[in-house]
């Protein structure tokens, strides 16, 4: 319960840094240059893979748990 509690908290971290980095860039955007506009798009492209692979991670949890028990009684 923890540790689903944990990347929960990680994932609405991630959320809330994207949603701020969004905000930033749309608020600045018409200062960029080409170049300076894909630098921003990247860094919230990584956000939001960060967000997708915790999302992953959450949703497996139970079955690594369970994995990691049947590996330490066997």
């Amino acid at each position: 319960d923890d540790l689903a509690a944990i990347i929960a908290a990680r994932i609405s971290s991630l959320s809330a840094t994207l949603a701020e980095w969004e905000a930033h860039s749309a608020a600045i955007d018409r200062y960029l240059s080409v170049s300076e506009r894909m630098v921003m798009k990247h860094r919230a492209d990584r956000l939001r893979a960060e967000i997708a692979w915790h999302d992953e991670l959450l949703t497996a949890l139970p079955e690594i748990i369970a994995d990691h028990h049947a590996r330490r009684t066997s």
